[in-house]
């Protein structure tokens, strides 16, 4: 596995970018060598290795060395969705293996972005992936992110966040159903705060 530096801002400039991995087995290898509890994968409401894999492949993530430590960097867009001056958020998810999944995030939903888009496709796909009947709504972005902390879906791989976080406000008389199902089978769970 080859090492890049790259240009980056203050806080990534300590930051040397793997190459991405092209097999599970070079995923695994790379995994073992900075002891990431891979056994712990797949499990609960972790996430497959298979999954960290695809992340990867389809650029939704890359992976970097900061301080002799393997991190997994992700660049998110977050929606917090107003209404009656109540927020919506996520709370749970059923996966599609029947796995339940707490979701504790810092919006009503986020989506990873994917390498090429920018931060408006990444917006639209969220709304069509996940919220497809507020599609069109106006949208405005608030603030900008970065935070290093540990992902619940891959236990022992810290992950740093760039998060940019928009605001919508949906119109008194649209329904927002608080059960969705997804494309891919999974079924989301939302409240009002």
């Amino acid at each position: 596995m080859q090492l890049s530096k790259k240009g980056r801002s203050d806080m990534d400039s300590r930051l040397w970018e793997t190459k991405i991995p092209r097999s599970k087995e070079d995923l695994l290898r790379l995994m073992n060598f900075y002891k990431i509890p891979i056994h712990e994968y797949g499990i609960g409401s972790a996430k497959s290795v298979e999954c960290l894999l695809e992340e990867a492949k389809t650029g939704e993530c890359v992976f970097a060395i900061d301080q002799a430590e393997l991190v997994r960097i992700i660049s998110v867009i977050c929606l917090y969705v107003y209404q009656n001056e109540k927020v919506l958020r996520e709370y749970k998810q059923i996966l599609q293996d029947g796995r339940e999944r707490e979701r504790h995030l810092d919006a009503s939903v986020g989506e990873k972005m994917k390498q090429g888009e920018n931060p408006n496709e990444s917006l639209e796909r969220l709304l069509r992936e996940e919220l497809p009947f507020l599609v069109g709504l106006p949208t405005n972005g608030i603030e900008i992110r970065t935070e290093k902390k540990e992902s619940g879906s891959y236990p022992g791989l810290p992950t740093i966040y760039k998060k940019l976080f928009y605001k919508m406000t949906v119109p008194k008389n649209i329904v927002i159903p608080l059960i969705v199902k997804e494309a891919d089978g999974k079924i989301v769970f939302y409240k009002w705060e």
